[in-house]
């Protein structure tokens, strides 16, 4: 039994140092929380008077639900320009995932 625990272990580790999220970041095993610029979506010209947010959620790598694009969350705001726009991503144990992008604009 131990060597079975062991080797669940050992597995779990191994697989955790070649996932690697959409910007490069790698993935925690147990936990894993970050925020990141969309590089290409930066527009220092365009005053911030809204926000807008878009998720989309992973539960047991089963189950995958949302629109976490940048259209989604302009039209959630209203924004019809965009000064800049940042990615958050959220993990626990893999159990649950969450990506959403967040928008800033007039």
């Amino acid at each position: 039994m131990k060597k079975a625990i062991f080797i669940a272990t050992l597995s779990l580790f191994l697989v955790s140092c070649g996932a690697r999220t959409q910007s490069g970041v790698s993935s925690g095993i147990i936990f894993t929380s970050w925020n990141d610029t969309i590089s290409g979506a930066v527009d220092n010209t365009v005053e911030e008077e809204r926000s807008g947010k878009s998720c989309a959620s992973n539960v047991l790598g089963i189950v995958a639900t949302g629109d976490s694009s940048i259209d989604n969350a302009k039209r959630q705001a209203g924004i019809t320009q965009v000064s800049y726009a940042d990615t958050t991503y959220f993990n626990i144990l893999g159990i649950y995932q969450e990506g959403c992008t967040v928008v800033r604009g007039r």
